[in-house]
């Protein structure tokens, strides 16, 4: 059997799991109400892996006083989770750079102690292992934005959120 998740749960998961790690860095966290959707073909917990580090990064590098922003939306086949901030960003030779091994932008460089790089390169082989898509790109005017893309379990089904092929 699949396993299978509702994303806009474990989103809600995530938000309240960060909520004072991010009141407490003097960032915003929302998560834009989704809309109907449909399971993912993934499970819960490697979700909520996944979504972890944009979260923790954003959490880290956003710096005080930005909004970090958690949307959950359906395309046809997928269910589509991103995590936008209007924090410092990266530069853009930097931005291609951030899912490789070891590698820290220069802002993650002057911000608090930790971090190995390791963070988005491990989330981006979580998401392709369950035939998903994760990418990276920064946010205009400044920011940054980490889309992870996952297989809906009933792709004729997308859209509904009953998965009992009546209509929504």
């Amino acid at each position: 059997m699949t396993e299978r998740c509702d994303p806009a749960s474990v989103a809600h998961e995530r938000v309240d799991a960060w909520h004072q790690a991010f009141a407490r860095a003097g960032v915003e966290l929302t998560l834009v109400e989704p809309g109907p959707s449909h399971e993912a073909a993934v499970s819960p917990d490697v979700l909520a892996q996944i979504l972890d580090v944009p979260l923790s990064n954003a959490c880290r590098y956003a710096g005080a006083g930005s909004h970090t922003r958690i949307t959950v939306s359906t395309e046809p086949g997928w269910t589509r989770i991103e995590i936008a901030d209007d924090g410092v960003g990266v530069s853009a030779p930097e931005v291609d750079r951030l899912d490789t091994r070891f590698f820290r932008g220069t802002s993650a460089a002057g911000g608090p102690a930790g971090g190995s790089g390791l963070g988005l390169p491990i989330a981006r082989a979580l998401a392709r292992a369950n035939r998903g898509t994760m990418t990276i790109a920064r946010v205009s005017p400044h920011g940054l934005a980490v889309t992870v893309r996952l297989p809906a379990t009933d792709p004729g089904r997308a859209g509904n959120a009953s998965g009992d092929g009546s209509a929504s």
